[in-house]
């Protein structure tokens, strides 16, 4: 039977085991050899990540910019406190099968009392159970 050589990196042949008490690492050569290995490639794994992450922190700051001069733009909404407050109770009062046709309604009006007729246009047939 043959046994493996200490690990070496010019030497593939085999020898006896080594004698009881010595050190037990020994392998053959070639299963210690760095061709074998599939090294991993930490820095490029890590900048990749980073580049996504730059990347998602730009989309997110473009959105928030974007957000922010659409608010800004529209003017017609500035002052009107009490409306806007009477419209966020709409929302937060509505039925949920209708909440996602209200928050439309408020986020395409061109002003509050625009907003505020198209919800109060709603039939009441909408805001009822139907019954069969």
């Amino acid at each position: 039977m043959q046994y493996a050589t200490p690990i070496s990196t010019s030497d593939t042949s085999y020898s006896d085991p080594p004698a009881p008490g010595a050190s037990p690492a020994w392998t053959h050569s070639s299963w210690s050899s760095r061709s074998e290995t599939t090294p991993i490639h930490v820095p490029m794994q890590m900048q990749q990540i980073q580049m996504q992450s730059t990347h998602m922190a730009m989309h997110i700051q473009h959105i928030q910019q974007t957000m922010l001069q659409q608010t800004l733009a529209n003017d017609s909404w500035k002052g009107k406190e009490a409306l806007l407050e009477a419209l966020l109770n709409t929302i937060v009062d509505c039925d949920d099968r209708w909440l996602g046709l209200v928050i439309e309604i408020v986020r395409t009006s061109p002003s509050p009392e625009a907003a505020m007729a198209a919800i109060q246009s709603i039939p009441l047939s909408m805001n009822t159970e139907h019954t069969v």
